[in-house]
Order: C-alpha cells, then structure tokens, then sequence
C-alpha cells in the first residue's frame, strides 16, 4: 500500500502537476489522520470495555461483601437476644438467691462479655479507586454506598467502644473483690443479688450495647440490604433470602393485626413489601421486622419476639414477657 502510494507520488511530481499532488498529499494526510482516529476510537473502546469489565467484577466481590456483613449483624442478634432476655430478668423480676446460683454464668457473662460486628468495606475502598471508570448506571447505588460506609464507621467506633465498656467492668472487679480472681459460688451469688453496681452495669450494658451498638448495626442493615437489592438488580444476581433475613412462608402467617393486653388499644400490622416484613400501627409506630432464624424476630425497635404456638394460635413473645395475639380475620 505505501509502494502503491509512492508511486501515485513520484508520476505526479515527474509530470509537473504540483497542484494535483499538493491536493493527493493533503488527501493522502487525512486518510492517515481519519486511520489514526478510528483507531485511537477503537482502543478507547476496547479499554473502556476492559475497565467496566474490571469494575462490574469488584461490583460482584462488594455485592460478596454486603451479603457477609448482612450476615455479621443477623450472627450477632442471638448474643444479644440472649443478653436482652437476662437484662429483664435481673432489672423487672424479683430473683432469688437460688436462681442466681442456677444459671451463675449466664448472669456473670452478661456483664463481662462484649461482640463486635466487625464489618468489611475492604471492596468498597478498592473501588473508590476506579471512581473514574464507574459507568453512570452506578450512580445511585454509589451515592448510597457513601452513606453505608458512614454508617458502618459508626459501628466500628461503638464494636471498640462496648469492649472498653466490659473491660472497665472486668478490670473494677478484679481490683475490689476478692472472688473475681478465685470462683466462689456463694460470693458470685451475693454479689449478683446485692451489689448495687452489677445492675448498674446491666442497665449501663443494656443501654450501651442493646440501645445503641446493636440498634446502629440494624440501621446498617437496613440500609446494607438496600444496597444489596440494587445491585442484584444492576448485576443481574439471585437474591439470597437466608442473607435478606426474610421467609415468604413465616412471612405469610405473621401478616395481619397484633393485639396485646400489656399495649390496650393498640393494633400494629404487619405486612409485605418488596420483600421485606414491615409493620405499622395506630400509635405511630412503624418499622420492620427481621428474622434470625424460624422462631426468631427483631424488629428496628430492638425489641426481640419469640414465634410460637398455643393450641391453633400463633403468639407473638416479648423478651420482656408481653405476649401478642394476632386478631381474627
């Protein structure tokens, strides 16, 4: 081709039509920019193709990430359902010695152990790194991803937090009794019943870990799940309902309205939407519910429920005892 062109080059020069070849040379100049171009195009193309390639596999791995941390808030509802229940006991019961001395180590470990979330947002900062390469069908769900990481740096703070709280407990008692060090069953059980500072501690654990560490790890459920619905549509995913903490069949006994002789007047509804199990009710209340296993609810208000049945009745338990009946159709 470049011969063919020389050629074309030289017959003009020897016939002495400069003013052809002027124009042929000018010609031959654009086709080679117009070559360049398409070209550059094509390789501007290609790796705009390799770098949404690249980004929709991290979108995949951060897809990974939300399901495991969805599943790190679900892990750590049972340790504190189990804390919650213990709570009630100690601070809305009048307990006896023997029922301290009957389950000493639940009572001893409610208020010296703590559980982290411990979130991932180890994909979610390599992809702020592709920023610039992210395609514009991502926009939203990026905007929402921001306030994720927000809310998950709130839960990181309150994971080291509530340790610290239980290791000031922990350190108190080493350095005051003596059996902290050396087990007695006997001044276990004493302390338990009449040391005022061990329900303060339980009130304190309860604030602080229940009311506040838990109830922001639900919050970034919350909003984690949405992020992870958006993007199961934008990468064309299954969802995974055991990481949605949400079954259709539980989901379909529960819906209607609640009743409670500890809440007269009150009614709250539960019903479905977009698959998740929201509840409302005629005091201006309203949140979701979500499952921890099959007899397991919490809902947004940290309060947990027990599912179980009486006769041909499905009941609703409070840790807190108050019990609730669904109204007949």
């Amino acid at each position: 081709m470049i011969k063919f062109f020389r050629k074309i080059r030289q017959r003009l020069l020897s016939e002495n039509k400069f003013s052809k070849y002027l124009i042929y040379a000018i010609g031959e100049i654009i086709l080679v920019v117009i070559g360049i171009l398409i070209a550059l195009a094509v390789n501007n193309y290609n790796e705009e193709k390799n770098a949404e390639a690249k980004v929709k596999l991290v979108f995949e791995e951060l897809f990974e990430e939300l399901a495991a941390n969805i599943s790190s808030v679900r892990n750590i509802a049972s340790f504190y359902e189990e804390k919650d229940s213990l709570t009630h006991l100690v601070l809305n019961t009048d307990l006896k010695e023997q029922d301290y001395r009957y389950i000493t180590l639940d009572f001893w470990r409610l208020t010296s152990t703590s559980d982290r979330v411990d979130l991932s947002n180890n994909v979610y900062n390599k992809l702020l790194l592709m920023n610039s390469a992210i395609p514009a069908e991502y926009s939203n769900v990026m905007k929402e991803l921001y306030l994720l990481n927000q809310k998950k740096s709130y839960v990181d703070l309150l994971d080291d937090r509530i340790g610290e709280y239980v290791k000031d407990i922990l350190d108190y008692r080493i350095y005051n009794y003596k059996w902290a060090i050396r087990y007695n069953e006997d001044a276990f059980a004493e302390y338990f019943l009449n040391d005022d500072r061990y329900k303060a501690n339980v009130k304190l654990l309860s604030e602080r870990g229940i009311n506040e560490h838990f109830q922001h790890a639900i919050y970034y459920m919350q909003s984690a799940i949405t992020c992870y619905k958006e993007l199961a549509n934008l990468l064309n995913k299954p969802l995974d309902y055991t990481v949605l903490g949400f079954d259709r069949d539980i989901s379909k006994i529960l819906i209607g309205d609640w009743v409670s002789e500890g809440f007269p007047g009150a009614v709250v509804t539960l019903y479905e939407e977009d698959d998740r199990l929201l509840y409302k009710s005629n005091i201006d209340l309203s949140g979701e519910f979500f499952m921890f296993s099959k007899s397991k609810l919490i809902s947004t208000h940290i309060f947990f429920y027990t599912i179980t049945q009486e006769k041909d009745e499905i009941i609703l338990k409070q840790n807190d005892s108050v019990t609730w009946q669904k109204t007949k159709d």
